[in-house]
């Protein structure tokens, strides 16, 4: 008889995934991860993340896309929209919404230093694909069954800041309190960006 053993995985619903992740294979770009546990309710969180990558084209122009869904702490893989913010200026108005909802992904930790990300776009484009992702910082909080119960230390200030008046940009930060490290992810626009319109708009 084959015996298939599947993990557990890793409770969602906490602070502790919170951090800079990337594929070594594919290095230069990679995911900024915040969780908001509990935000939805007991158990109940939100999961955001910026995703930094590069345009499919051959003029391979820096590209950004938002991924964000519940997570629960009784289910291991969470489910994410992708949309992608267009159209903006750097540091300046106007305001930008997201836009349409341009595929799906699925999100999974097999322990607090690896997991996998599947995409699907569904914008026509017909983009998938599998992402190893594997913990650029180092763990601080996070444990399989949940928080670990570090102390609170600068690790709390990591996630995301905007300017209300330039809506639609901001910075994802990641403070590594036992490097002594700060990184931040800068997802904006060209200065010109309005006038450009489209993905050509975006940097990072």
């Amino acid at each position: 008889v084959n015996v298939t053993v599947v993990a557990a995985g890793v409770n969602l619903d906490q602070h502790g995934i919170t951090g800079s992740w990337y594929n070594p294979a594919a290095s230069g770009q990679g995911f900024e991860i915040e969780v908001y546990p509990d935000a939805v309710g007991a158990g109940q969180g939100i999961l955001f993340a910026g995703w930094f990558t590069y345009d499919v084209a051959g003029s391979g122009g820096r590209r950004w896309y938002a991924l964000q869904g519940n997570v629960s702490r009784t289910d291991s893989v969470a489910t994410l929209s992708i949309f992608a913010d267009q159209g903006g200026n750097l540091d300046a108005p106007p305001v930008v919404s997201p836009g349409p909802v341009l595929g799906t992904a699925t999100l999974s930790l097999s322990n607090c230093t690896h997991a996998l990300l599947i995409y699907q776009f569904t914008d026509g484009s017909k983009r998938f694909g599998t992402i190893p992702l594997t913990r650029l910082t180092p763990n601080v909080t996070c444990s399989p069954a949940g928080d670990n119960g570090a102390a609170a230390s600068d690790y709390l200030l990591s996630g995301n800041w905007y300017n209300p008046a330039t809506s639609g940009q901001g910075l994802m930060f990641d403070v590594s309190p036992s490097i002594s490290n700060l990184f931040a992810a800068w997802y904006t626009f060209k200065p010109n960006g309005q006038q450009i319109g489209g993905g050509a708009s975006q940097d990072w």
